[in-house]
């Protein structure tokens, strides 16, 4: 079939396309566009509104992009929790385009930049202008809204409960528009699409984070510790949120922080620093013996984006390692104490605490996921390749949110960079 294109530019044209070649029989196209960073809110998408509805096919790269667009408000940003791959009605595009005015965005759940960094890819796939200039957008928002004095992000903008204005380090809220200012700083593909005057602004904003991400460190007594969820922007003492989430040092958002932090290739002594001490923090809360059990809850509790009807609690199982259960657990939230005892608590919907002191203790009323084994493999990763070399050769992520292989920059760029923070998940560890 005549295509009217020739020769290596032809070839690279296609292959920009998704255009499928066979050459002697051998199929080769270029994968889609990693979605992994959406799963978060197709999760909670899903858990209100159910799985029966038609989606796009995750390859076809402009569908989804055109749905980021009308997703897209005014200023810049998006609301957190919707599925970019659903097929969207006329009535629904319809009470879309009705929002686009609204002032209300978030940060929330791994939003705003996933976004961005969708839209790079597509433009860099495609070459459709509009989806360049939907990410430019979505980064003055992300820019605009980073906080005077220490420089982080709120939950949501403008904020809809006593929470949601603090600075938020819950949900990679923090740490994933790091991960993205900085590939923009260091115009890696796609980002190398904003051009000179976008990477500067980025740059500033990166460094204003980061210095901002160091002073939030806990410190128990003379030692670094780890990362609370949200901080007062005034004072930057730890936090609560939800009535569930006491103020406290939580070793997931912990991990997220040091997954960033690992992966930065030169890191200053004193990011060396920060992350010894929050592995080793880690390494200190970590809970030995117990498994995890499922239990029925006797009446469901309703969220806004989520609904449970079970919950897990921590139970004493000596034989839990030969068993092949879980036999180290960290504890999701351990206590903002600056004499460090390794007090270690959950607690219910009505701010009620439940202790974990050693390996004992039950925690009632969390939904599932607020209990899991989360920092698997940093304390190794810190502890082999990345000490040792100053992350100057960080080491890749495998394993990952139900078993998939994550390439170590995420989404198809250079091998052999350290864990991207926004594709952490569980199961990580070293190779």
């Amino acid at each position: 079939m005549a295509i009217g294109i020739s020769g290596k530019a032809g070839l690279r044209a296609l292959l920009t396309a998704g255009v499928v070649l066979s050459l002697g029989g051998l199929a080769c196209a270029r994968p889609p566009l990693p979605l992994d960073r959406f799963q978060d809110a197709i999760h909670h998408w899903q858990m209100k509104g159910g799985e029966d509805y038609p989606r796009h096919d995750p390859a076809d790269i402009a569908a989804i992009a055109d749905n980021l667009l009308l997703l897209q408000r005014d200023h810049g940003g998006w609301v957190q929790n919707r599925d970019p791959l659903q097929v969207l009605r006329p009535a629904d595009v319809e009470a879309l385009m009705a929002e686009k005015a609204e002032p209300r965005g978030s940060f929330d759940n791994r939003n705003v930049y996933t976004q961005i960094e969708y839209l790079m890819g597509a433009y860099d796939r495609l070459g459709d202008a509009r989806y360049l200039e939907g990410a430019r957008r979505g980064l003055g928002y992300l820019i605009a809204n980073q906080m005077q004095g220490c420089g982080g992000w709120p939950h949501t903008v403008p904020p809809q409960s006593h929470y949601q204005g603090r600075i938020t380090v819950a949900d990679e809220v923090f740490s994933g528009p790091l991960a993205l200012l900085r590939s923009i700083a260091e115009a890696r593909a796609p980002m190398n699409g904003f051009g000179a005057e976008t990477q500067a602004q980025a740059a500033a904003a990166l460094e204003r984070g980061e210095a901002c991400l160091l002073k939030l460190q806990v410190r128990q007594g003379e030692t670094l510790a780890g990362w609370a969820g949200q901080y007062d922007p005034g004072t930057l003492q730890p936090m609560g949120g939800r009535s569930f989430e006491l103020p406290g040092i939580v070793s997931e958002e912990t991990v997220a922080i040091l997954r960033y932090l690992m992966s930065i290739e030169a890191p200053s002594p004193e990011i060396i620093a920060s992350v010894k001490g929050g592995a080793e923090w880690l390494a200190r809360v970590k809970i030995e013996g117990v498994r995890l059990e499922t239990v029925k809850l006797d009446q469901s509790a309703e969220y806004r984006f989520h609904d449970a009807d079970f919950d897990r609690r921590l139970v004493e199982d000596a034989g839990a390692p030969r068993s092949g259960r879980v036999s180290t657990i960290w504890r999701t939230i351990a206590s903002f104490w600056p004499t460090g005892t390794g007090f270690g608590w959950s607690a219910t919907t009505r701010s009620i605490q439940s202790a974990v002191r050693g390996i004992a203790g039950t925690g009632h009323g969390l939904p599932a996921w607020w209990r899991r084994n989360i920092p698997t493999g940093i304390a190794g990763c810190y502890r082999a390749p990345w000490r040792a070399a100053h992350a100057s050769k960080p080491p890749r992520c495998t394993g990952g949110h139900r078993g998939r292989r994550h390439r170590a920059d995420g989404a198809g760029g250079r091998a052999g960079r350290s864990c991207r923070a926004d594709n952490q998940r569980p199961g990580l560890r070293c190779a």
